[in-house]
């Protein structure tokens, strides 16, 4: 399953014909836009960070730091097949690698750990573990930047079930509440990038639920979850 999750899963989700050399560079080129919208603001402005992006996959995340001039970047991932279409197209900078064992033998320290669905794909009693080598990892003042589907939205079952290799949910209190415990200075979590007008229309229908249902509901609304942890 994982030797062919680029072929046989990733690419039909995004509708990349993984044999056409222009679709897989369209891909990576909107990859580019989307991703200045919503991770940019949260990468440090010195481009001489030292980054690694765990579950690095065909590149798309390795790709947008690189075209913004961040070159000191490092990829790791599981599945051979995605990592042949980031060395392809992307970098040579991507190895293959079980997260807990590379960042359990890794002398390296970064300046920033990206990873982007991820940990939804990590089993629960590795979860703390996990946490525990990236807080290692880090420098002083570094950054763990997450990306996992929201179990508190109203998509929130379809984005932890869509992928049969996902082993874990959390919603935006349960993350952090596993981040905080560890000594991290700063944990803050945000919504993932959505468009203005569909955020005020999602803001609405949840206050109907709110009202219906009589209890809050999360600030973070959206599919996704961003987390940002500074040590």
């Amino acid at each position: 399953m994982i030797e062919k999750y680029f072929s046989k899963h990733f690419s039909l989700l995004n509708k990349i014909d993984y044999k056409n050399e222009r679709s897989i560079n369209s891909f990576l080129l909107n990859s580019v836009k989307f991703y200045e919208k919503e991770l940019l603001t949260f990468l440090p402005f010195s481009k001489k960070s030292i980054i690694l992006d765990i579950g690095c996959g065909i590149g798309s995340v390795l790709n947008f730091l690189i075209t913004r001039g961040y070159n000191d970047v490092y990829g790791i991932d599981i599945s051979e097949e995605q990592l042949n279409v980031c060395n392809k197209y992307v970098t040579d900078k991507a190895a293959k690698w079980d997260v807990l064992d590379y960042l359990k033998q890794t002398t390296e320290i970064f300046d920033v750990i990206i990873l982007y669905d991820v940990i939804e794909h990590i089993e629960r009693d590795k979860i703390l573990k996990l946490i525990d080598l990236l807080y290692k990892r880090l420098n002083r003042n570094g950054r763990v930047i997450l990306r996992t589907p929201n179990l508190g939205s109203l998509l929130g079952s379809y984005s932890r079930y869509i992928d049969f290799s996902h082993t874990m949910g959390f919603t935006a209190e349960s993350l952090h509440q596993v981040f905080s415990e560890f000594n991290f200075s700063e944990i803050k979590l945000f919504n993932s990038y959505i468009g203005k007008k569909r955020k005020v229309f999602l803001k609405a229908l949840l206050k109907i639920f709110e009202l219906g249902y009589n209890f809050k509901i999360s600030e973070v609304i959206t599919q996704n979850i961003i987390l940002v942890a500074i040590k």
